[in-house]
């Protein structure tokens, strides 16, 4: 359950809805990033060295112990495209470096008042909460040059008797959709970042 943290606002959620029993949470991810994949991105010969430096927020607020796991995806995501490498701080003379900011723009208030009313109704009244996140990318490289990139991105979330809030998209666990959303921001970053140098 450690993962399902970075979800606040299905947490409210479901939380609320736990006053009744067990319903199950389906997520769905914005399919806005569907056509960008590892197999766009070119991968070089060396990937580059880079030093990650990843923090949480919810609504702005720093949420240190949240960082630690954007930071695991984030260097799983960077090793995958083939064109990064993560190495730890204390080799970080004239590396590259890329500071990861993920902003969870979450309304607790009313993700708890729909998890209630769908608990209560054992969930034959069923909810849906839009998780956003904004995801901010500072890449510095080794010659000290910067790029900064943003990335908003969503993930979908009912509980109950609701309808998918988006077609062919694959329900999934909310721990394996905030992973999927921190691939798709790492792909399209690394893209974007190849078609500008």
């Amino acid at each position: 359950m450690k993962k399902i943290k970075l979800s606040f606002a299905v947490v409210g959620m479901v939380a609320a809805t736990q006053l009744t029993g067990c319903l199950s949470v389906k997520a769905y991810v914005d399919p806005a990033y569907k056509n960008t994949s590892y197999s766009d991105i070119k991968r070089p010969s060396q990937p580059i060295p880079v030093v990650l430096t990843a923090e949480f927020q919810r609504n702005g607020v720093v949420i240190p112990k949240a960082a630690k796991e954007l930071q695991s995806l984030a260097e799983r995501s960077l090793r995958a495209t083939g064109v990064f490498s993560p190495v730890s701080q204390s080799n970080a003379e004239n590396q590259a470096k890329l500071h990861l900011t993920a902003n969870n723009a979450a309304d607790l208030g009313e993700a708890a008042g729909k998890g209630a009313l769908t608990g209560l109704t054992f969930g034959a009244v069923g909810s849906a909460i839009t998780d956003k996140y904004d995801f901010k990318f500072k890449y510095i490289d080794a010659q000290g040059k910067q790029i900064d990139q943003r990335y908003p991105h969503m993930i979908l979330s009912t509980v109950g008797n609701k309808k998918a809030p988006v077609e062919n998209v694959q329900p999934m666990a909310i721990n394996e959709a905030f992973n999927k959303v921190v691939d798709d921001v790492v792909i399209r970053f690394t893209y974007d970042l190849q078609k500008q140098q």
